[in-house]
């Protein structure tokens, strides 16, 4: 019989596979709608997560959570405004893609430098008000470089992604592989019912990364794969931390 940890586990993936079934016939018929949802459930998802670390910093000494939770909630921040801000949506009028585009790398940068922090938390206990404040002021000082004019152009009209952009997503790509290999030998110091949703979090991030290099158009598979890899890996986070935080202690 399945344990019901186990059933839980099974219960949720279904659900996120119904999800991403039903956002790719969006993703079909309406695009904006499909970007625009799939951005505001990762956002949601983030803030989960945080709050979730958040109100259970004292109860486990996985800071590699700690760090990896405050840096996603910082980068939802920004995913929050590259949604608003993407040409189609109905709330913001933007004068070309670049700025779009130039929000998604600020905010995968954001999240890929918790993730470098991250080793330092293994197996340890890290105040969550410092990193909490730390990656907020670093979203802060992205945001007002894109804003003010002086992040890298990583959208032309006429031609596309610049060299900037796939330059940065490879160098994305690094990290979060790097990541995951880090996550695969900490054997000894995080379980494998934390270890393996964290490992697939990395993975996760590292493929929509790369789907990102190749796409031409928005209709385009490698941008829904994208999306919905960037998804995944947000489901993947929150259960790594919902294993550590509540259901381990309990």
């Amino acid at each position: 019989m399945r344990s019901e940890p186990s059933r839980s586990a099974l219960a949720g993936g279904l659900a996120l596979a119904l999800l991403g079934a039903g956002l790719a016939v969006l993703w079909r018929l309406n695009y904006p709608a499909f970007h625009l949802g799939v951005e505001v459930i990762t956002v949601a998802l983030a803030f989960t997560i945080q709050l979730l670390a958040w109100n259970t910093r004292d109860q486990h000494g996985q800071g590699v959570l700690v760090l990896a939770a405050s840096g996603l909630a910082a980068a939802a921040c920004l995913d929050l405004l590259h949604a608003l801000a993407f040409r189609g949506t109905p709330f913001l009028t933007v004068r070309g893609p670049n700025l779009s585009t130039q929000l998604w790398i600020a905010a995968r940068t954001l999240q890929a430098a918790s993730l470098v922090l991250a080793p330092l938390g293994l197996g340890r206990r890290i105040d969550a008000r410092l990193a909490a404040t730390g990656f907020s002021l670093a979203a802060a000082g992205l945001a007002w470089t894109i804003y003010a004019g002086h992040f890298p152009l990583c959208y032309e009209e006429g031609k596309g992604l610049t060299p900037f952009k796939v330059g940065a997503e490879y160098v994305l790509t690094a990290v979060f592989l790097g990541s995951a290999a880090a996550a695969a030998r900490s054997r000894d110091r995080m379980g494998p019912q934390i270890r393996t949703p964290f490992l697939g979090f990395c993975l996760c991030m590292a493929a929509g990364e790369l789907a990102f290099t190749s796409f031409v158009g928005v209709l385009d598979i490698a941008n829904l794969a994208g999306h919905l890899f960037k998804l995944l890996g947000s489901w993947l986070l929150y259960r790594a931390l919902f294993v550590a935080a509540v259901r381990n202690p309990l």
